[in-house]
């Protein structure tokens, strides 16, 4: 006897993950294949790493280059419908930027941030390390800025967890097709 999984058609599994893959709220919107943020609403802003000369040539500070306003020579703070944090010139001086973005945020109460995995692509800094500096610069705040603060950094959780919250990433997969199979197999 088969087992009911593998009598699903293929086009019925792949209609099914892009519907569950894809992910639209009232300040952003993911591609269901791709996993990129593609769209940003009202006061919605990515967050991007990025480096000190402010040249985008990969990553998702690219992408914000061409979707999201991010300008060459910028490095650090807002810029279109992006807010920059240096992470190529060392992990010290992340941390102080990360605090400055969380009093902006205090100082924007309409503004969100969609955060992203920054300093962990091309910086290559280990994920423990950018939790650790999330925690150094979130610790620097009153609990009152903090419950103001922590709702409107969107993806968060999902990214630094709470327990063993499944981690987001937003790299382009280079081979979309393969993507859905393992997202196939991960529903069946």
């Amino acid at each position: 006897m088969f087992q009911r999984s593998t009598l699903l058609p293929v086009a019925y599994c792949r209609r099914k993950v892009l519907v569950l893959m894809n992910r639209v709220t009232k300040h952003y919107k993911i591609d269901g294949v791709s996993g990129n943020i593609v769209e940003l609403y009202d006061n919605a802003y990515i967050l991007v790493g990025t480096n000190s000369a402010g040249s985008h040539g990969g990553g998702l500070a690219l992408q914000a280059s061409l979707d999201f306003g991010l300008v060459s020579g910028h490095s650090q703070g807002l810029c279109g419908q992006t807010y920059c944090i240096d992470t190529m010139s060392g992990t010290e001086k992340i941390s102080p930027q990360l605090s400055t973005m969380l009093r902006w945020m205090l100082d924007n109460p309409e503004a969100y941030i969609v955060c992203t995995r920054i300093g962990e692509g091309i910086a290559g800094i280990p994920h423990a390390r950018m939790k650790s500096l999330w925690q150094s610069a979130l610790g620097k705040l009153s609990e009152e800025e903090l419950r103001v603060v922590r709702p409107r950094l969107l993806l968060f959780d999902e990214i630094y967890g709470r327990g063993d919250t499944k981690v987001v990433s937003f790299r382009v997969p280079l081979d979309k097709e393969q993507m859905v199979r393992d997202r196939v197999k991960e529903l069946l």
